[in-house]
Parts: C-alpha cells; structure tokens; sequence
C-alpha cells in the first residue's frame, strides 16, 4: 500500500499494521529485546513476509526469540518454517549494545533475502496424501525407535586416592609398611563398567641392616566393575617398582617388575565411590643388603580402602 500524500502517512501505516495482524502468517517475536523495539519488529517482519507470500499461499512460521546473556549482550535466533513445519532456515547472533539499534533491520533483511530466494513449490501447503504419508513415516519411525534401546554407555574421568597396609611374613621375617596411591581412570559405564587407569604408589620405608629401603610403585591397570549403588570388581595391574635404599654404604637403585591381581567391594554415590581392596602379587622380590645375609621380601599382600570421583562424564 502506498500513501500519496504525507498527511495521510499516519492513516496508512495503521492500515497496514491491522491487515499484517489479522493476516495467516505466522510471525512470533519475543524474549527480552533489550534496546529492539520488539512490537515494531514483528511489524516489520509481518509486513516483509506479506510481501514476498505469492497469491493463495500457505503460512510461512517466523520465530525470533532474544535472549540476554550474562556478559550483558543479546543472543538471538531466527527459525523460519515452511507450510509442512519442515524446518527451513535456523541462524543465531550475538549483539552488542552497538548492534541493537540496527538489529532489528538486520534481521528484516536477513528474512527478505531469503523468502525472496524462496522456490515457489515451498510456499504450498502439503497435500493430504503428503500429511498422511508424513504423519505414518513419523509414526513408524517413533515406534522402530521405541523398540531400540537408548545407548546407556557413558565415558567417565575419575581421580582415585587409597590407602593401603601391605604385609609379608616370608624369609623369617615380618615386612610391614604403610602404602598411599593417587591415579586416574577412565572407564566405559554401563552394566558392566569396564575401565583403564594409572597410578602412583608410595611407601613408608622399612629397616634392613644398617640402613632401610622404600620401594615405589609405577602402576597401571584394566579391570571392571558391576553394580549401580553396591559394586563389586576385579582388576589386573602391571608396571615397575623402584626401590631406593638409604644408609648403606653403597645406596643401589633398582627397577624391578610389578604385577597384582585385586578385587574390590564398593559403595557407589552420585559421582563418589568408596571401596575396600585386596590386592595380591604372584612376583617375589627378595632385598639384601651386600656382604651381609640380611634378606627381606616386599610385599605380596595389601588390603586399603579407596575413595574415587568422577570428574567428568560423557554420553556415547
């Protein structure tokens, strides 16, 4: 509609705004337009949209919905759907506080460009033998879906911490020496969690002669655990111990080989797992001091008491 003389501008443009409202398109603008003027926006656009809908059409669905983000800015998103609500253009932009007072033309402009590029055949409303054929592929695929499980497997990044008593009573003599471990592990969850993980071990050290030794320990293991809030597990571990002695007269270095076998009993609470362990050693080693017959073996047994937290989860 076009106004001939200025005095009647006024007249025109309430015209025109009464036709837009009571049209069929379908054009929602909401959320906090922070400076967007949003009753003038969807003016616009209702307008715009008028414009370009070819004789006898169908509806065309614009939504654009701000947003205030915490930074202060404005988040919003155009969606335009065609008649058959297939979806047909989804943006996103992020606004300044300078941006605002041109946003709204923006995004007029963004829409016109794009309904005027528009195939003709997308403006028509979806015949009945289309709906009926939409309606039973969207119900047949709803349904196959329904039959197939949900993936329940999830990725967790864990950081685990124990406690362990280790003893060993071979050679005549009694070995006992106060453990802790630190690690990390990842594990696959689902009915049975399967998992990875490595591992620190440190120990008090232990007199032998005239001097003592501290072993520590490079671990890293694969086991798997069942249960939801009451866990039971089992895993193998491999790696080296260093043990380093202390006050003799020749304080040697060595790498010797670790391997254990371990179950454990859990009590599992949101991200929180507390466990009790017991963790045995088919490998002996024997440490001697030189030219004396001082013998000692490490331990080939421990039992602790873990704690683990999941620091991050990630659905498959």
């Amino acid at each position: 509609m076009t106004c001939l003389r200025f005095r009647l501008a006024a007249t025109c443009i309430a015209v025109v705004s009464a036709f837009a409202t009571t049209a069929s398109a379908d054009v929602e603008v909401r959320g906090d337009g922070a400076c967007v003027d949003l009753a003038a926006l969807q003016t616009q656009v209702q307008s715009t949209l008028l414009a370009h809908k070819p004789k006898g059409a169908a509806e065309i669905t614009i939504r654009i919905h701000f947003q205030r983000t915490d930074s202060g800015a404005s988040k919003v998103s155009l969606v335009i759907l065609l008649p058959d609500e297939s979806l047909a253009l989804e943006r996103e932009y992020e606004l300044t506080a300078q941006d605002c007072p041109s946003a709204g033309d923006l995004l007029v402009v963004v829409i016109s460009d794009f309904l005027e590029e528009l195939p003709a055949k997308h403006w028509s409303a979806p015949t009945q033998t289309e709906t009926e054929t939409k309606t039973k592929t969207k119900t047949e695929t709803k349904t196959k879906v329904a039959n197939v499980p949900a993936s329940e497997h999830t990725i967790s990044l864990a950081l685990a911490s124990a406690g362990l008593f280790a003893l060993d009573t071979s050679n005549g003599e009694t070995v006992m020496l106060a453990q802790a471990e630190v690690g990390a592990e990842v594990s696959l969850l689902a009915k049975t969690s399967w998992f990875v993980g490595l591992g620190l071990r440190g120990s008090t050290k232990h007199d032998l002669g005239a001097g003592s030794f501290r072993p520590m320990s490079y671990l890293a293991d694969v086991g798997f655990v069942q249960g939801k809030q009451l866990t039971w597990g089992l895993r193998l571990r491999g790696g080296a111990v260093r043990v380093v002695g202390s006050g003799y007269d020749t304080n040697f270095r060595q790498w010797l080989p670790a391997a254990e076998l371990g179950a454990q009993l859990g009590y599992q609470w949101r991200d929180w797992q507390v466990r009790a362990m017991l963790l045995a050693t088919p490998v002996r080693h024997n440490i001697t001091v030189e030219n004396r017959d001082d013998v000692l073996s490490l331990p080939r047994f421990r039992l602790g008491l873990g704690i683990r937290y999941a620091i991050g989860r990630k659905k498959l």
